[in-house]
C-alpha cells in the first residue's frame, strides 16, 4: 500500500517539475524575441542608417559633380525651365 502512495508522490513531483520546465522554455523564447529586438535597433542605428547617409552624400556629390562639369548651376537649370 506504501508503494502506491510513493508512486502517486512521484507522479505529482513529476508534473510539478514539467509544469516548472514549461513556463521557462516561455521566458526563454520571450528573452530570444527581445534579444532580437535589441540587436535590430542596434544595428539599424549603427550600421544600417550611417550607411544610408552616406550613400546619400555620395549620390549628392556625384549629382554636384555632374553640374560642374557641364557647367550648370541651379540659376541655369531654373531659367532652361521658364
Amino acid at each position: 500500500m506504501s508503494e502506491i502512495l510513493t508512486n502517486e508522490n512521484v507522479v505529482e513531483t513529476a508534473e510539478e517539475v514539467i509544469e516548472k520546465v514549461d513556463s521557462c522554455k516561455g521566458i526563454k523564447i520571450a528573452a530570444g524575441v527581445g534579444g532580437a529586438v535589441i540587436l535590430g535597433v542596434i544595428a539599424y542605428k549603427f550600421i544600417v542608417k550611417p550607411m544610408i547617409a552616406k550613400v546619400k552624400t555620395k549620390k549628392d556629390g556625384m549629382i554636384d559633380t555632374q553640374a560642374e562639369t557641364t557647367g550648370e548651376t541651379d540659376s541655369d537649370s531654373e531659367e532652361a525651365d521658364e
